[in-house]
């Protein structure tokens, strides 16, 4: 579906074969309006109007609008009509006797554009589908981040909480014994000095005692 196309903009109600004025319209021409099958067949062999590009008046309503022919690319003289399935290309009635799809094989243009149109469609709800899946699992990871976030948060307060009481219980540990050794000090400084003056008073005596025997050492000397 190489070439480019452009568009005509209508509003097709359910209306009677033009041709035929009996049957219900089944398919549209661009050129001659609404007509029903047995007068597209007609239609399509004439050689007046077998150039005509005809779709279904279903496909027109689904669509709001149709093409102008498009031409085929290998044919220029040529409107496209079927699609090649083996290549996936849309051609001409004269590619089908051509050697490069010799063996292929081909449907109607209009049912490979139903074929894709209803392919796309299951492709949009899938991929809707996955979408919300998608948006269920960054929820999922939103959560569990949330909830990773309070829980890491909450043990790090509690392990802050328990370094406080831990240092609070360390320092009164170190306060206590602290508090012991100042008394111990305490009690060796008095024991220390009362020994020292102990010795002190020993020293003095024996001061004493020296000097009463000197002076009665020199008093027997003088007698």
């Amino acid at each position: 579906m190489a070439a480019e196309t452009t568009t005509l903009d209508f509003q097709v109600a359910t209306k009677k074969c033009e041709l035929c004025q009996e049957k219900d319209a089944q398919f549209y021409c661009n050129d001659c309006q609404e007509m029903c099958s047995g007068c597209k067949t007609i239609h399509l062999r004439s050689k007046v109007s077998r150039s005509h590009n005809v779709v279904s008046t279903k496909l027109v309503n689904s669509i709001g609008k149709t093409t102008q022919p498009i031409k085929c690319t290998t044919h220029q003289s040529e409107i496209i009509r079927i699609y090649c399935t083996s290549c996936g290309e849309a051609v001409c009635v004269k590619c089908v006797t051509d050697i490069k799809h010799k063996n292929h094989n081909f449907d109607e243009l209009e049912t490979t554009l139903y074929s894709y149109q209803d392919e796309i469609s299951q492709n949009i709800l899938e991929t809707k589908h996955r979408i919300e899946q998608l948006q269920k699992l960054i929820h999922t990871i939103d959560v569990n981040v949330k909830d990773n976030t309070e829980v890491s948060n909450k043990t790090i307060n509690d392990i802050n909480q328990q370094r406080k009481q831990i240092k609070s219980d360390v320092d009164k540990i170190a306060d206590d014994l602290v508090d012991q050794v100042q008394k111990r000090k305490q009690q060796d400084l008095k024991l220390t000095q009362k020994e020292k003056k102990d010795l002190q008073k020993i020293i003095s005596d024996h001061n004493e005692y020296l000097q009463t025997c000197e002076e009665t050492l020199k008093l027997m000397k003088d007698i």
